[in-house]
């Protein structure tokens, strides 16, 4: 919802069962889990997705964002501010996961 992405527009690349069990709702096994601190008293539990999306039309939330941007992975380095380390791994582990895919015509 901070994109502005829509969800027919996005693609999830993580995985789910296929088996269909009454009263039991699969959900995407997240690529990664991570717990890192907000403030002394607070913390963030991060279940991390990797997905494509099929448009490249960002809409930026202000109140979430003050940049919001594709960029390609040799720009990574460059960015202002730095990519914290475990930022820089995901962005690095998504394009790895979307390179590894083939797309049929």
């Amino acid at each position: 919802e901070e994109t502005g992405l829509r969800q027919k527009d996005l693609v999830i690349l993580n995985e789910k069962p296929k088996l269909k069990s009454e009263g039991t709702k699969f959900l995407h096994t997240p690529s990664y889990i991570d717990i890192h601190q907000i403030s002394q008293t607070h913390r963030h539990v991060v279940l991390v997705y990797f997905l494509i999306s099929k448009t490249d039309r960002l809409r930026q939330a202000p109140k979430e964002h003050f940049d919001l941007r594709w960029v390609a992975k040799n720009q990574l380095k460059e960015l202002k501010p730095k990519l914290t380390p475990q930022i820089k791994f995901y962005c690095l582990a998504a394009l790895s996961a979307a390179n590894s895919l083939s797309f049929a015509d």
